[in-house]
């Protein structure tokens, strides 16, 4: 779930940025073989997007 959509539970408004992020994550789970943050439970994976920098590929291959 992008960060803006976590942030903008409440209102329901956001734009076009979410889906933006969610093919650079889509990305990110098809290079790496696993989505980022998927060690940590839900909630905590939530506050997570929501409070830090945006994930990014991890292998140096990339």
């Amino acid at each position: 779930m992008a960060p803006e959509v976590i942030l903008a539970m409440d209102e329901g408004q956001y734009d076009g940025k979410v889906d933006v992020w969610s093919l650079g994550i889509t990305c990110i789970e098809l290079a790496e073989r696993k989505p980022p943050l998927f060690n940590m439970n839900a909630m905590s994976a939530l506050y997570h997007i929501a409070q830090n920098e945006s994930p990014v590929l991890q292998s140096n291959h990339w």
